[in-house]
């Protein structure tokens, strides 16, 4: 499967997702100021506001790149609603090195293995679980796809997790 085949098979199994709540610039402001606790309402309802997307495939590359990977912070609706803006962007561009963009790293890191990720944090690999738990078969055929993707059209640094994380998804 080419680039534009696989980009295409995203926007088609992930078509009919139901936007979340909470906007990417809501997790980003999470991200950097959640641990502290100083995000004021205003802020949050800011970060809101500012969204424009109705459906993810509205999701510009610029919003995306401007909030960075917040995948991990997702809970399942909304990991099912922007998993395919993020893998989408990744595969648009996957031959940006990773010191350019880490989208590809961010997007197979949160397709990893729940049971490995739960050896190197206990409770982690039942977050993720929870984090899948709105996948549907064609979803999950879709990552397979986008990892086999990866898995061979990707760089040296990115092919070996993508390895990993197939092993995981082959068997799902």
């Amino acid at each position: 499967m080419n680039q534009e085949e696989l980009i295409e098979e995203i926007e088609v199994a992930f078509s009919d997702v139901k936007r979340p709540k909470t906007s990417l610039r809501q997790f980003k402001i999470t991200d950097e100021k959640g641990l502290s606790q100083e995000i004021s309402a205003a802020e949050w309802n800011i970060a809101g506001m500012r969204c424009t997307d109705k459906i993810w495939q509205e999701i510009s590359d610029s919003e995306l790149e401007e909030c960075g990977c917040q995948l991990a912070h997702m809970k399942g609706d909304e990991f099912l609603y922007y998993l395919p803006a993020f893998m989408r962007h990744s595969v648009r561009y996957y031959k940006r090195p990773i010191w350019e963009d880490s989208f590809v790293l961010c997007t197979i890191s949160s397709l990893q293995d729940p049971t490995q990720a739960e050896n190197y944090y206990p409770g982690l690999g039942e977050y993720i679980l929870e984090q899948f738990s709105e996948l549907t078969l064609k979803h999950v055929n879709v990552i397979i796809a986008y990892l086999k993707f990866i898995a061979t059209e990707g760089d040296y640094i990115n092919q070996p997790d993508a390895i990993r994380a197939l092993d995981y998804w082959l068997s799902y």
